[in-house]
């Protein structure tokens, strides 16, 4: 079982009492809040939160629509920078200062396959905050200026970016990895920047925020004249039908490895990894902890040893993304143009040591109270909560599956572990490096 310790005060002075051991209290699952799921208005999911007491409420709509929902970015790629530009009430900058002054906070997100639209705010600020919130969505004005003004941001960002070995590495690793006409894939360019027109984000946005489905989640404490204004702002009681269709990308790659010489550069940039099964397949969250315990956390046995021991490093790091219908194992680090060969090897090294060698239980017990104890600072207090359950329902889940991995962490063996680095590391390695 694994255990956390709990360190002793002082009952009197509430003071730290460093001549008790600290207790040792064996780690379990935690309890979550549990949403209420219904649906409401003409056909929108709703997740509620019913949460007393709470000064401030949160509303996050959720839309079906992503960067993997379409072909042409453009649009997508300036949304976000002109979402809070202008509104027929209030002109940019003074909508700004609207939801300043009333101390709200909106925010936009592109994700891959979710488009996020939230608004944070005190309760008691909530039907004017709603009311701008429905200019964001229904009546935005844009300007021709604004968007010239963006256009130019970012094709000075992206100039900037093409100097850095990092930022080339990881564009190489994903199209290298997808190929140029995946969404992961899609390659930036200078001219792409001037290519999109304000009249096409207009037009995404309309589309986006009249007619394309979403799940909404709320978390607070909520009357029914509440829910009434936000069906009334949402237009929840208007049918809404899927009008952006995930597209069918095929990942396209038979390249293993790329390199860019970067002559100005004193470091190199690497991305290594592959594409493999999906976050629903079985065996995902076992391997997911292989990649832990490769390199998932400062203890790591790649940090130990690229870093630590060879000191050819500030930090590298495994991870594993994942999305609806495949996962991305990636290793990433900075090292010193002279070091690159033998890192690569000694990261083959760290890979073949767990596919051949048992791992030791104390680094096993090492590894598994990390896991577990980073998963109980995800879902520590109310507001991790409700942003994590807003993640797992988005892809389909609910609390049952971490308890699912709380379980899978508690019973690893050395054995398992073993099986499964041999399964993901069946894999072989796309290589990619930018530097000098």
């Amino acid at each position: 079982m694994t255990q956390i310790s709990v360190l002793p005060y002082s009952t009197t002075k509430m003071k730290l009492d460093r001549s008790i051991q600290p207790q040792i209290h064996a780690l379990h699952f935690p309890e979550h809040l549990d949403p209420e799921i219904r649906i409401i208005g003409e056909n929108t999911p709703l997740i509620l939160f019913d949460l007393e007491d709470k000064e401030m409420v949160f509303i996050k709509l959720v839309f079906d629509a992503g960067i993997q929902y379409f072909q042409d970015r453009k649009a997508l790629v300036f949304s976000k920078s002109m979402i809070l530009k202008g509104t027929k009430s209030y002109p940019y900058p003074a909508i700004n200062d609207a939801i300043d002054n009333l101390g709200a906070h909106i925010t936009f997100e592109i994700k891959q396959e979710k488009i996020v639209l939230s608004l944070s705010c005190l309760k008691r600020k909530l039907d004017p905050a709603l009311e701008i919130l429905k200019e964001v969505m229904f009546d935005f004005q844009y300007s021709q200026e604004e968007f010239d003004r963006s256009v130019e941001k970012f094709k000075q960002k992206f100039k900037i970016q093409e100097q850095k070995p990092d930022y080339i590495s990881k564009k190489a690793f994903n199209k290298v990895l997808y190929g140029e006409k995946h969404p992961l894939g899609f390659q930036f360019s200078e001219s792409f920047y001037d290519q999109c027109t304000l009249e096409e984000v207009e037009r995404f946005h309309k589309e986006l925020f009249e007619n394309c489905p979403f799940s909404l989640h709320l978390a607070g404490t909520f009357s029914q004249e509440n829910f009434q204004k936000i069906e009334e702002t949402l237009k929840l009681n208007e049918n809404r039908n899927p009008i952006f269709e995930k597209q069918d990308f095929k990942i396209q790659s038979g390249v293993k490895q790329w390199t860019r010489k970067m002559d100005s550069a004193i470091q190199t940039s690497i991305n290594a990894g592959f594409v493999f099964p999906s976050r629903n397949h079985e065996n995902f969250s076992e391997w997911n902890f292989v990649s832990l315990v490769l390199g998932g956390f400062f203890g790591s046995r790649l940090m130990a040893n690229i870093r630590e021991d060879k000191g050819y490093t500030y930090g590298i790091y495994s991870m594993i993304l994942s999305f609806s219908d495949h996962s991305q194992f990636v290793i990433r680090t900075e090292v010193g143009n002279e070091y690159v060969a033998d890192t690569l090897n000694q990261i083959q090294l760290e890979i073949n040591r767990l596919k051949e060698e048992l791992i030791s239980q104390e680094e096993l017990d090492l590894v598994k109270n990390y896991a577990l104890g980073s998963y109980l600072g995800v879902v520590n207090g109310w507001r991790k909560q409700v942003s994590y359950f807003e993640a797992l329902y988005s892809n389909g889940y609910d609390w049952e599956r971490k308890k699912r991995y709380f379980e899978m962490v508690e019973n690893m063996t050395a054995e398992k572990l073993r099986t499964r680095a041999q399964e993901l590391f069946a894999n072989e390695l796309t290589i990619v490096t930018a530097g000098g």
